[in-house]
């Protein structure tokens, strides 16, 4: 019967725990794709959209997908709502498949963005975060009103 040298089994041992090590790291880093999908036909949303996207770009945040509903209204399927729940509201579903809606779209997307993550931990903060919901909540309901007044779907 063959038997292994100690050397070769502590050899053994050692490429088991780093193959281990370097699953784990890459489960943990890797992440899918934030979602976010937002509506170009409301002037003042696509402006927001643009902005952030290029500050995202230009920091190098390049793992996010930009769905446009209005150009694309089978996509909100993909959050369990409606086209015009998705129309007044900022929707991101981040890689873990977490939606966030309305500030909390925001927040997530400024977590992300450097320059911006200050930001996002002002507004995670309960207070300002219960306030921006209520002044996202407003505004998002009179542009939304605006919007359909002006028929821009």
């Amino acid at each position: 019967m063959y038997q292994m040298s100690d050397d070769l089994k502590a050899f053994r041992i050692l490429n088991l725990r780093r193959f281990i090590l370097l699953f784990v790291s890459w489960k943990i880093n890797f992440k899918m794709p934030s979602k976010v999908y937002y509506n170009s036909a409301c002037p003042v949303c696509n402006a927001g959209i643009k902005d952030q996207r290029k500050r995202m770009q230009d920091c190098g945040v390049n793992n996010i997908e930009w769905v446009d509903v209005h150009n694309n209204p089978d996509a909100v399927s993909e959050v369990e709502s409606s086209l015009e729940q998705v129309r007044e509201r900022l929707y991101v579903k981040d890689g873990k498949g977490q939606l966030n809606i309305g500030i909390d779209a925001f927040i997530h997307l400024w977590q992300q963005t450097p320059g911006q993550r200050w930001l996002a931990r002002l507004f995670q903060l309960p207070v300002i975060r219960s306030l921006a919901r209520v002044a996202y909540n407003g505004f998002a309901w009179l542009l939304y009103r605006w919007n359909r007044a002006l028929k821009h779907w």
